[in-house]
């Protein structure tokens, strides 16, 4: 079993740090468009042929497989609509404002090794995986990582590993998880 880096943890970071960096630079994003929450849902309503006033802003789509394909065929595979796009991610954002409002919640997640004792066929970190680098990072090397998202306002931070049911694991992972929560006292 290989460990990370602390070169690596730091490239990992910087890069992170430049990607936000880049973000706040830029006028618009991506998913930032021209259409009102209005005419976003009568182009959505218009692309399921359903009743113009049959979807409002903010209502959450239950779409069945069909639908789904269909969108998925009108966005992507080099059709690209882009009209359909932009309605989609407006939308969206109705959607999540009205269940979260305005607020953004930072979310961060270290996957602090990728060594499993099982062989689920949905993971990509299972046991049986074919040339998967294995990796434990070190515990002061995860709880650095756990400062910066401490110091970057994050409001939920989860670790996430592949699963080791031996003794010395569940040791790491209880210092790891106690080394952690100490660090997150003092913010």
């Amino acid at each position: 079993m290989r460990c990370i880096s602390s070169s690596h943890a730091a490239a990992s970071l910087a890069a992170v740090e430049k990607l936000v960096a880049e973000m706040k630079g830029k006028r618009t994003m991506p998913w930032e468009t021209s259409l009102t929450e209005e005419e976003a849902a009568t182009s959505l309503a218009s692309f399921f042929g359903t009743n113009p006033s049959g979807i409002r802003p903010g209502d959450v789509l239950e779409l069945d497989i069909n639908q789904i394909e269909a969108l998925l065929k009108a966005t992507t595979l080099n059709q690209g609509d882009k009209a359909l796009d932009e309605a989609l991610f407006t939308h969206a954002e109705s959607v999540t404002r009205r269940f979260f409002g305005k607020d953004v919640y930072f979310r961060g997640i270290v996957e602090f090794s990728n060594v499993c004792e099982f062989d689920c066929y949905y993971c990509g970190v299972r046991k049986h995986q074919p040339r998967t680098w294995r990796y434990t990072m070190p515990i002061n090397e995860v709880v650095e990582v756990a400062e910066w998202a401490f110091n970057h306002k994050m409001g939920t931070l989860m670790l996430q590993s592949g699963q080791l049911t031996t003794p010395e694991r569940n040791t790491y992972i209880m210092d790891m998880v106690r080394k952690v929560r100490e660090q997150r006292s003092k913010y």
